[in-house]
């Protein structure tokens, strides 16, 4: 028999202990596996809530610019307001009636800006004697809000190194 000193018993001792803890870290790293698995779920669900927080429309805001842009309701009414949230850049769809068919292009014009692409069906005039018997229907895309803030820091940053052009100068009264 060998004795507890010999080289080879505190060899087969030490092996005997890394073998243990090669054990032990083979469980943590399954453990750490688990919870990285759990981890890449919750991390992909935040990215779609972060997705969607971005692409939030502020609805509120487009119908009071869709307000102050629209012809006075002697020349138009709106029947129908649609709105859709998509990804890609959501939309409004008017549905209405015109008094004259140079008013469905008024209000095309209006609209259009940077931050929204309109396009109409073209109007139908009614055969009935009506207020408003030119019929449109016209799809309003809305740019993304992420172009929508990045157009506007470049605005703020041209009227900034600009004030002239933003502001009129008054001269002083003696």
């Amino acid at each position: 028999m060998r004795s507890p000193e010999s080289p080879h018993c505190c060899l087969w001792w030490s092996l005997r202990e890394l073998d243990a803890e090669i054990e032990r870290y083979a469980k943590d790293i399954q453990k750490t596996d688990k919870l990285v698995k759990a981890g890449k779920a919750t991390l992909e669900h935040a990215k779609l809530l972060d997705e969607f927080a971005a692409g939030q429309v502020p609805w509120v805001e487009e119908l009071r610019d869709l307000s102050e842009k629209l012809p006075p309701a002697e020349s138009v009414v709106i029947q129908e307001l649609k709105g859709l949230a998509l990804a890609g850049g959501s939309r409004m769809i008017l549905s209405g009636g015109a008094a004259t068919e140079k008013e469905v292009s008024l209000l095309e014009s209006s609209l259009r800006d940077d931050s929204h692409r309109v396009a109409g069906k073209g109007v139908q005039k009614e055969a009935k004697e009506l207020k408003y018997p030119y019929l449109f229907e016209e799809t309003i895309t809305l740019a993304p809000p992420s172009e929508k803030s990045a157009r506007s820091k470049t605005t703020n940053a041209t009227v900034a190194s600009n004030p002239a052009s933003s502001a009129q100068t008054t001269e002083a009264q003696p």
